[in-house]
């Protein structure tokens, strides 16, 4: 047998063996992935039927299908590139991305946002499995089956469990899963784009929004569809990034992940604006059944992979998020925890469509929470530590840990970039529709306002008292190996 051979079995081997790694630094030794594998990684998470929904968001809007490409591409671009920072941190260090945040918020003070981002989580995997199941459901009606209460909870069984099995299995299997699979699906999405531009009445230009209301209307695409969705992402961007290969340049594990999810994401969003400004009809179900009929299976195909490719990363991360936060469990276990608690909220949304609306509506306003939280680590990781840490501190004690237990500063910092993220967001929810933007007409800048205002306060705080770190951490035990007298940071509260 060939290297490349023997490579591709030891591959296949860990990707069906459970992963027990947790959030502590991956040793050098498991550190194999490549720039190349980390770029399927989140292309095939973001080839999701949730991004081609929201595609269709700005000719709903009224904006006319350019004002719409130009929307998304500014804002996914922009969102990408911010992710992409993300994945550094893990590539230096081999820490998970929740557990990053113990040198921002402190031992204890890193609990609240890791939960919280874990409870984010799980809620995900529900939305986008609802998404998907819409349109899957509708797929296999056209090709005779059934369109009963039977058929959906079937489907429903069928990919959660699909996506359950490959998150538990961890890392390995999700690399090999997308590597495999996501390139025979972009072949078919390529087929469906081509049937879009041929079959579909595309109107480039017509718009039924001007001045004012114009400007809104893109504030809210830029939002919910740009910036959103791509730097949404960097809560779990070190998850997958620890485990590239340590000899690999930075440059490329940035380039693959920030272009593997703006492709992903920018190509969706156009096919889904396009086949919205070709029809009156808002129903995405019945635009996929319009336009792809003769390539219903293939289509099909597409939906359930892009919800398990997105969910299985989402299965997979939920528990380093809790595990970060402080509750103790094996990472494997976790996943199948998260994964029934998934289940159950996706019980909730076929129980009820007046449930699943709400929530989805309110789901949709957490943009402010990633932005918030990206802010501050991002100050405090890339700029302040210049993405150097004391790795041992991290797991230490707060007693012990050279970033303290609580760091008040951080939190205070997090609050006030939420709350300015809500007085400047005009959600689909009244309770996200901030005072700021509702004197705006409209206007949705939390996202901005929210990284502004929480990562200036954040500076500001940190800056204001700076303390050189010359003693060594009693958790270290790298005896200055670390060179902390060359990191400035405030004081440990």
């Amino acid at each position: 047998m060939s290297a490349t051979g023997i490579a591709e079995v030891e591959e296949l081997d860990r990707a069906l063996a459970v992963d027990q790694h947790g959030i502590e630094p991956i040793p050098d030794g498991d550190r194999d992935a490549t720039a190349w594998q980390q770029f399927w990684i989140w292309f095939g998470a973001n080839v999701s039927p949730f991004q081609w929904v929201a595609g269709a968001i700005g000719p709903q809007l009224g904006l006319s299908l350019v004002q719409s490409i130009v929307i998304m591409f500014v804002g996914q671009a922009t969102g990408a590139l911010l992710f992409g920072a993300f994945t550094l941190m893990g590539k230096r260090t081999g820490v998970s991305q929740l557990a990053l945040g113990r040198m921002s918020f402190g031992r204890r003070g890193n609990n609240v946002p890791s939960i919280v981002t874990g409870a984010i989580t799980l809620s995900w995997i529900g939305v986008y499995t609802y998404v998907a199941l819409d349109l899957a459901t509708y797929c296999l009606h056209e090709l005779g089956l059934p369109d009963s209460r039977a058929t959906e909870y079937t489907v429903a069984a069928v990919i959660m469990i699909i996506q359950l099995v490959i998150g538990t299995l961890g890392f390995y299997a999700i690399r090999t899963f997308e590597k495999w699979t996501v390139p025979v699906l972009a072949a078919v999405m390529a087929v469906m784009t081509v049937l879009a531009v041929s079959k579909g009445h595309i109107v480039w230009n017509h718009s039924t929004v001007h001045g004012s209301e114009l400007i809104t209307s893109a504030s809210v695409l830029m939002t919910a569809v740009g910036i959103g969705l791509g730097f949404g992402w960097a809560p779990w961007a070190s998850d997958y990034s620890r485990f590239t290969r340590p000899g690999i340049p930075e440059k490329s594990v940035y380039w693959a992940s920030a272009l593997g999810t703006f492709l992903a994401l920018f190509w969706l969003g156009v096919l889904g604006a396009a086949m919205a400004s070709s029809s009156t009809n808002s129903d995405p179900a019945e635009l996929v059944a319009s336009l792809f009929g003769v390539m219903t299976i293939p289509v099909l195909l597409v939906i359930v992979h892009g919800a398990v490719a997105g969910n299985i990363q989402c299965v997979y991360s939920a528990p380093l998020c809790f595990l970060a936060g402080g509750i103790k469990i094996r990472r494997w276990l976790g996943s199948i925890i998260s994964g029934v608690i998934a289940s159950a909220v996706l019980a909730g949304f076929l129980a009820s469509d007046t449930f699943v609306t709400s929530f989805i509506n309110y789901i949709n306003s957490l943009v402010i929470w990633a932005a918030s939280w990206g802010a501050i680590v991002a100050i405090d990781v890339l700029v302040l530590n210049r993405a150097r840490a004391d790795v041992a501190s991290l797991y230490a004690s707060g007693a012990t840990s050279r970033y303290g237990d609580i760091r008040w500063r951080s939190l205070v910092a997090l609050l006030i970039g939420l709350v300015a993220g809500w007085a400047f967001e005009y959600g689909s929810a009244s309770l996200f529709q901030g005072p700021i933007a509702r004197a705006l007409n409209g206007v949705d800048f939390s996202w901005l306002a929210s990284i502004v205002f929480g990562g200036l306060t954040y500076w500001w705080l940190a800056r204001s008292e700076p303390h050189l770190v010359r003693a060594l951490s009693p958790a270290s035990g790298d005896h200055g190996e670390v060179a902390a007298r060359e990191i400035v940071r405030p004081r440990g509260t």
